[in-house]
């Protein structure tokens, strides 16, 4: 379907979110978009850098890939977007290192610069500074993926699937409740995909890598995840219009 969609269209925009199930997408994306959704099965996988390597692996010449964070497969192999895209960021960065330096180096803030809220805008950013170059790309938003908004003390970092158990089980955090904290930051991931969307050409398609197990006996999964529809199917939704 990726093949295609650059294949067929003059030019093309693909905004992915990582870690967006299917089901929430249907239950929100009509508070921020008309157009045709479908539901598509992304192969069984799991984890962002797997996807990557499955699907942008070719030839885009003439098109960029926009992410605020780098991308690694779970054969712990980096993903660099330029070795296949005209525009991408650059990968060399610590993993330690603040959100500034990984944008810095990523190109989207100059060393001195202010820092923006959250790396997803300076996505938006870098697209504007470059769609006059380009057909179009991939842009990537790490959204509904952990952190979640409201949640970051305990759905945050490599200890982010034991602190939320331990969170569930002594009852500091209910299922309804991290529930929503996803919903909410699938909302966040939907604003920013409705900020840029007006400003792009040609056709654009929103779709995600994976989706998301909240309570499906794998809490957040990982590369080595069990197939679940919560996790495997997708969305694939065609914009026709953004809503005011």
């Amino acid at each position: 379907m990726i093949t295609d969609l650059f294949e067929t269209n003059t030019e093309a925009w693909l905004i992915w979110f990582d870690g967006g199930r299917y089901d929430y997408f249907e239950e929100l994306y009509d508070e921020y978009f008309t157009g045709e959704l479908s539901k598509a099965w992304n192969g069984d996988i799991g984890y962002t850098g797997d996807w990557a390597v499955r699907h942008l692996e070719q030839d885009f010449s003439g098109y960029g890939l926009f992410s605020s964070v780098t991308l690694r497969s779970a054969r712990d192999v980096d993903y660099d977007g330029r070795d296949h895209f005209d525009v991408a960021p650059r990968i060399e960065t610590e993993d330690n290192s603040s959100m500034k330096e990984k944008l810095a180096t990523l190109g989207y803030l100059e060393q001195s610069g202010e820092l923006a809220d959250t790396g997803e805008e300076a996505v938006n950013e870098a697209v504007l500074n470059h769609k006059s170059d380009i057909s179009g790309g991939v842009i990537r938003y790490p959204k509904p993926h952990p952190p979640f908004d409201g949640l970051e003390h305990i759905t945050s970092g490599a200890s982010k699937t034991r602190e939320t158990r331990e969170a569930l089980i002594s009852g500091e955090l209910t299922e309804p409740e991290l529930h929503e904290a996803y919903r909410s930051t699938y909302r966040t991931g939907f604003e920013l995909a409705s900020q840029i969307i007006p400003k792009l050409d040609g056709t654009v398609i929103v779709t995600a890598d994976h989706g998301e197990c909240l309570d499906c006996g794998q809490l957040f999964h990982d590369r080595y995840h069990r197939p679940h529809d919560h996790l495997t199917h997708v969305p694939w939704f065609e914009v026709e219009s953004v809503k005011d």
